[in-house]
């Protein structure tokens, strides 16, 4: 879980940095790209889809709960956000691994924190992959 937690903090770090560092108008109406072109966002969702491989059955459970709150905290930073979504797609050949009572309780709580209007496609499958645990 340990692992989990250093790719967001040095993620957030990154971020952060990127963002202060900002020049004035950079990224606006695409002028010289700014934080939002980084190859960092994809990065974090490559690197989290390899931790999660290594995540002991024990802590799986409340990995994934990590991993699908992390956004909520970020809600206010569309950059941050986004990217924390995009990252649900990294657990899903996790899921697979929860109890089927785990499964449902999860997937239970997603659908009602995450609206079907708000979803991204990523989101959709974390729910069909949850519906379909055994």
């Amino acid at each position: 879980m340990e692992e989990i937690f250093q790719l967001y903090e040095n993620y957030l770090r990154l971020v952060g940095r990127m963002q202060q560092e900002r020049k004035l108008f950079e990224g606006v109406m695409g002028l010289g790209g700014g934080p939002a072109s980084s190859f960092c966002h994809k990065q974090l969702v490559e690197d989290l889809q390899q931790a999660m491989e290594r995540v002991p059955e024990e802590e799986l459970l409340p990995v994934l709960d990590y991993i699908y709150r992390k956004p909520l905290e970020h809600s206010k930073d569309p950059l941050v956000y986004w990217t924390f979504l995009a990252a649900h797609g990294a657990t899903l050949k996790a899921i697979p691994r929860l109890t089927r009572p785990q499964a449902l309780e999860l997937g239970w709580w997603y659908q009602k924190t995450y609206p079907v209007r708000e979803r991204v496609p990523c989101q959709e499958q974390v729910i069909t992959a949850l519906k379909h645990v055994k």
